[in-house]
């Protein structure tokens, strides 16, 4: 289709504005932008024009296209801050806005719709925008365009059996196979079949195991059905190869075809043998091992337990005689001494415990338990825990400890005054009764008094001292 571009001539009509004054600023940058590079017959082609300037105040475009592939179905001004009257005039293919007061713009501007014709060829067609942008007095031109290719939207309905869209020839398992395609002469890939599958044909003499029908024996060849070339078997057969061998496949468990009876470690073994009764030299084994035997003393570290120690001789594992390790155990040689090197802090092996002065005391110990002789202290001596208040004795005064009663700050007694009839002599330090209060001593001075029966003197306290008269003579009165 011969392509007519139509170019439309913008008139940029004079609009009313808001003087504003700004400073000169980059210039202004545009581009027409599609979201599809692709489109079908009938349907829309959506462009962006998308502009950043400083401070436009006025923006127009003029559009062309070919209008024998497209049509323009018009536009739309997106929310711009500050505009003041826009529109977009189909007819003369143009669309122009003011801004008012001038407002940065960045981003996209205006919407364009083209609608694709019904019966256009398919190709790539290519739309034309000039924008013109009046930015701080200045009026930029800046040229842009977009190229959407136009395709068919593939319908794979057509069945068209020619050699063009066949897939495949008939044969005894497929009709004839074409693909179906498009009006446009797209060729799908789904497919429909047209006329009958043709006969089998058993003449293929194919000698594989899929067309075996036996084997080749010790007395004749092998036998095989024929086939059709698409892999189906015949009924009829045919010989191949050549007369065969002996076929050592039979296992057959006789004494005749046995090489080895069954052990500990191995089954028994027999040789493959022929149908035909023929022995082969191949084996194979069957039934169960037997049992080990674990009878054997083998004092190697492959069956050692565990070696002598104060507590076990030397200790092996029986073993078999093919090598097999068995759980019951044997012993040799002896015991070895003990050995008191632990030093185990428990009360089995206590001997004293920590006092004022030494540290506490155990025993050393053998690895299996066994208490030593000899002994090693731990920690620290407790150290002497001495009262506070003093322990006296007829010649002395100390602060005795709790634990021990080892005797701290033993010291003689400091005499206080001499005792009284009345006051006791104590220890000026520890207040021990030195010589207790001497008491009153009577004074029997004087003359005595005397009664018929008695005689008494009296002390100058009020004490009387009295007796009966002793009568030692007959003379006495």
């Amino acid at each position: 289709m011969k392509k007519l571009i139509f170019t439309a001539i913008l008139t940029i009509m004079t609009l009313c504005m808001i003087a504003i004054s700004v400073s000169a600023a980059s210039a202004p940058t545009a581009s027409l932008a599609s979201p599809s590079d692709t489109v079908h017959r009938g349907e829309e082609i959506v462009l962006s024009v998308n502009l950043t300037a400083t401070k436009a105040s006025t923006i127009g475009v003029q559009v062309s296209w070919n209008d024998q592939q497209i049509e323009w179905l018009g536009g739309a001004w997106e929310s711009i801050t500050g505009i003041t009257l826009a529109n977009v005039q189909t007819a003369t293919k143009t669309a122009s806005c003011a801004i008012s007061p001038a407002a940065d713009v960045d981003g996209k501007v205006l919407t364009l719709k083209f609608k694709v014709k019904d019966d256009v060829e398919f190709g790539t067609t290519k739309i034309d925008a000039v924008v013109l942008v009046k930015s701080d007095g200045v009026q930029s031109k800046i040229n842009v365009s977009a190229e959407v290719d136009i395709v068919c939207k593939h319908e794979f309905t057509e069945s068209v059996a020619t050699d063009e869209f066949k897939k495949n020839d008939a044969s005894c398992t497929e009709k004839k196979t074409y693909y179906y395609s498009c009006k446009c002469g797209e060729k799908g890939t789904t497919t429909f079949t047209v006329g009958e599958l043709l006969e089998h044909s058993f003449t293929k003499q194919v000698a594989t195991d899929a067309f075996k029908k036996s084997d080749a024996t010790c007395g004749e060849k092998a036998v095989y059905y024929y086939s059709c070339e698409c892999g189906e078997k015949g009924t009829e057969t045919f010989t191949a190869g050549e007369v065969g061998t002996h076929s050592f496949t039979q296992k057959v468990e006789k004494d005749e075809f046995k090489k080895s009876s069954a052990t500990c470690t191995e089954k028994a073994v027999y040789y493959y043998s022929c149908t035909c009764g023929e022995k082969g030299s191949e084996t194979f084994s069957a039934g169960e091992k037997l049992a080990h035997t674990f009878d054997k003393k083998v004092e190697t570290d492959k069956y050692k337990k565990n070696d002598a120690s104060c507590t076990e001789k030397k200790t092996y594992y029986y073993s078999c005689e093919c090598g097999e390790k068995g759980t019951e155990t044997f012993t040799v040689g002896e015991k070895l001494a003990h050995s008191f090197t632990k030093k185990q802090q428990s009360s089995k092996f206590k001997k004293s415990d920590a006092t004022c002065t030494e540290k506490a005391v155990y025993y050393y110990s053998c690895s299996c338990g066994q208490k030593g002789t000899e002994t090693f202290t731990v920690g620290n001596a407790l150290g002497h825990n001495y009262a506070t208040t003093w322990t006296t004795s007829k010649t002395a005064h100390w602060h005795e400890c709790a634990r021990c009663g080892d005797h701290g700050d033993e010291a003689v007694h400091t005499p206080g005054d001499a005792a009284t009839e009345t006051t006791d002599q104590v220890c000026t330090v520890c207040s021990y009764v030195i010589t207790p209060a001497l008491g009153h001593t009577h004074s029997w001075d004087g003359e005595w008094v005397t009664n018929e029966a008695m005689h008494w003197k009296v002390c100058s306290c009020g004490e009387i001292a009295s007796a009966t008269h002793e009568f030692d003579n007959t003379c006495d009165t």
